[in-house]
């Protein structure tokens, strides 16, 4: 027996073109912000290493205009 009072379902999303077009560009964005940030994080973690160019956090946050914190975090590292 069929309910009177069921709702079809609703119609699946077809952008228009233009939009599609719109949509696959914010993708690349994304994808190309997701990239730097990871090389941003790599150059940061290879800076603070202690063993390596041992480049002081407070340098860094400085010269990056940004509090230590930012870097700590950048770098995978725990603030002391």
């Amino acid at each position: 027996m069929t309910n009177p009072n069921r709702r079809p379902g609703r119609r699946k999303y077809q952008p228009t073109p233009d939009i599609d077009q719109r949509i696959n560009h914010a993708i690349q964005l994304h994808q190309q912000a997701k990239a730097l940030d990871a090389e941003y994080r790599q150059t940061i973690t290879q800076l603070a290493d202690k063993t390596g160019d041992a480049v002081p956090i407070a340098y860094l946050a400085e010269r990056l205009g940004v509090e230590r914190k930012v870097i700590y975090r950048a770098a995978g590292h725990r603030m002391p």
